[in-house]
């Protein structure tokens, strides 16, 4: 056989082999998503995921892209406030506050496409978003998941965002919603926990109905704090779920009420326990100050102090945190004559609520949640309302707190869970198959991140860490 035979061959040979795997990629199904079994959370291929992670607030930060444009195309390669720098941590997750409806009307509203691109940046950093509902924060009323959120969850426009990016992602219904502990009389704590479980069986049912399978996180009553919640109700909220599929998260803000004893007994219960929020700091409820007006009068105002009780095992606030965050020229609208602020004159609380003295120390829960393969979540990357709660001074990964590098040297990051993407045309089918090159570049798969899976060497880094 000449030249031009063995050529017209070794095409046809080569044009068998590329329709084989050209079949092999129409047939095979998508990867699956992300699921629960037992305590545990796995990837579409059957691997242990630990979620260790950080949260961000997306929105809340104010520095998420640009300007939102009416038919603007929103790509991956746009800025989303410090995403980037976040995932040079390489923690596996990122805990993503978003809202259905943004409660300041002076804040760019913000939509699903954005919400769209910002994922897939997630899936490019080898990051796991945890979408969360921010809007009915610390609301006692869980009917709320279902009057105000499920609407936006179920959306078709935000169902179809979901569904394109569920093999790697985990929604988080709302955040703290509901009461238990804090229920006030004449209601009972277990006629407030049956209302949280009967809300929530009917979010959950409303999330599968639309075809949704991936994992549903679901925040503890009070705040997230109470984790006795789920030794209770957290095995029938999983059977509920035709999946199975569920994450209950707990936030340790543990000043008030150390759960620690707890999480012994979610571990025996076999119950898929993480910790979603992890700080160094907890903010006050509402605290009452008296002070005098412009009148000379006493008038009473109230504040939330974002730094009230420190989680270091001190069970003590910052000192005179309030009281400077009242009195400054920023904050406190009474001003004399000259326009300078008015002091207070009283508080009618005093500092520290007796209750808050449980000297919980967010530094010895770490260590515990490490032994039992418990995921957790620090709070937060950038920018709190309280400063010292913040693990970078500007939202670069360089510019590390003294809280950001503890919490960093205790995730003892050493590789992060590969994010599989959806099935497509491979880099190797392209080496082997040039021409490919030449279809739509949705139909090329993506490299799966921007960066290896190297160890960190955080220490060798940064050797001064304790």
């Amino acid at each position: 056989m000449g030249l031009n035979g063995n050529i017209v061959v070794r095409r046809a040979r080569d044009f068998k082999e590329f329709a084989r795997e050209l079949g092999k990629l129409i047939s095979d199904p998508e990867l699956p998503p992300l699921y629960v079994s037992g305590r545990n959370l796995y990837d579409g291929q059957n691997n242990l995921v630990v979620l260790r992670g950080i949260k961000l607030p997306l929105l809340d930060d104010w520095e998420f892209s640009s300007k939102p444009a009416p038919r603007a195309v929103y790509t991956p390669e746009m800025q989303f406030g410090k995403l980037e720098e976040l995932a040079k941590t390489r923690v596996n997750t990122v805990r993503i506050q978003w809202y259905a409806q943004y409660p300041e009307t002076s804040r760019p509203q913000y939509d699903i496409r954005h919400l769209d691109a910002v994922l897939e940046k997630c899936q490019r950093n080898c990051l796991i978003p945890i979408v969360e509902l921010h809007d009915c924060t610390c609301n006692p009323d869980p009917k709320f998941v279902n009057e105000q959120l499920i609407p936006w969850w179920t959306n078709p426009r935000t169902v179809e965002v979901l569904k394109k990016h569920e093999q790697y992602l985990i929604i988080n219904l709302a955040n703290e919603l509901g009461t238990y502990r804090w229920v006030k009389p004449p209601a009972t704590p277990a006629a407030a926990l049956n209302t949280f479980k009967v809300a929530y069986k009917d979010a959950i049912t409303k999330i599968r109905d639309q075809g949704l399978r991936m994992p549903i996180m679901i925040d503890a009553p009070d705040c997230g704090t109470s984790i006795n919640a789920f030794t209770q109700i957290g095995q029938e909220l999983i059977d509920h779920d035709p999946r199975h599929s569920l994450l209950l998260s707990v936030h340790a803000y543990w000043g008030g009420y150390n759960g620690t004893a707890e999480i012994v007994a979610t571990v025996n219960a076999n119950l898929p326990i993480v910790f979603g929020e992890v700080a160094n700091k907890q903010a006050s409820e509402k605290l009452t100050y008296q002070v005098l007006n412009k009148n000379g009068q006493l008038e009473t105002i109230e504040y939330v102090d974002e730094c009230h009780i420190a989680l270091d095992g001190t069970g003590k606030k910052e000192a005179d945190a309030d009281v400077k965050l009242v009195s400054d020229n920023e904050n406190n609208p009474y001003k004399d004559a000259n326009g300078k602020p008015i002091p207070i004159k009283t508080n009618l609380e005093p500092p520290i609520d007796p209750n808050t003295n449980t000297f919980f120390k967010y530094q010895d829960l770490l260590p515990i949640l490490a032994a039992h393969n418990i995921g957790w979540l620090a709070w937060a990357w950038y920018k709190d309302k309280c400063e010292p709660r913040r693990m970078t001074t500007n939202g670069n990964y360089t510019e590390l707190t003294p809280y950001g590098t503890y919490i960093l040297n205790q995730l003892k990051i050493s590789k992060r869970t590969p994010i599989l993407p959806m099935k497509r045309i491979s880099p190797d089918m392209l080496r082997r198959f040039p021409f490919l090159a030449h279809l739509p570049k949705e139909w090329i798969q993506q490299p799966l991140c921007q960066q290896d899976y190297t160890p960190h060497k955080f220490r060798d880094r940064f050797p001064n860490i304790p």
